[in-house]
């Protein structure tokens, strides 16, 4: 079974984007990540994008004010088994509250997208480089 995951990149003014520190979670906990997860049964990717958006770090978007700008295949196999998916990813440059670390977050901060944490999640630099930074829209798979 394939999971599909939305992420918001929520971008200021200064280029900068917003990152948060996972925790307790089961995958990767204490690196840092764009906020996102899971997207739920017969939930749209924009909503399910928003709602992460909203959960982890308080922040409201409006799902119509998200730009989708890529999409990614995983297919990874580690101590828990094989995880296969789709990674959706969206830009918000609007939004409304100040980000603050809520479910699965222990600290949020604001990093610029070519220089990011050292423990920011292993994929987390391509990703950006990929769709954020080059505008490639479809990537096959980016690890």
């Amino acid at each position: 079974m394939a999971d599909l995951i939305a992420w918001t990149i929520v971008q200021d003014e200064k280029g900068r984007i917003l990152l948060g520190r996972r925790d307790k979670t089961s995958f990767a906990s204490g690196l840092w990540n764009l906020p996102g997860g899971a997207v739920e049964a017969r939930e749209a990717l924009a909503d399910a994008a928003a709602r992460e958006l909203r959960e982890e770090t308080g922040l409201l978007v409006s799902p119509a004010n998200l730009h989708h700008i890529g999409m990614n295949r995983y297919d990874v196999v580690g101590e828990r088994g094989r995880a296969q998916g789709v990674n959706f990813f969206f830009l918000a440059r609007e939004w409304e509250g100040k980000p603050q670390p809520l479910e699965n977050t222990s600290e949020v901060g604001w990093f610029d997208p070519e220089r990011l944490p050292a423990d920011s999640l292993p994929w987390l630099v391509r990703a950006l480089k990929t769709h954020l930074l080059s505008g490639q829209f479809f990537a096959e798979q980016v690890d």
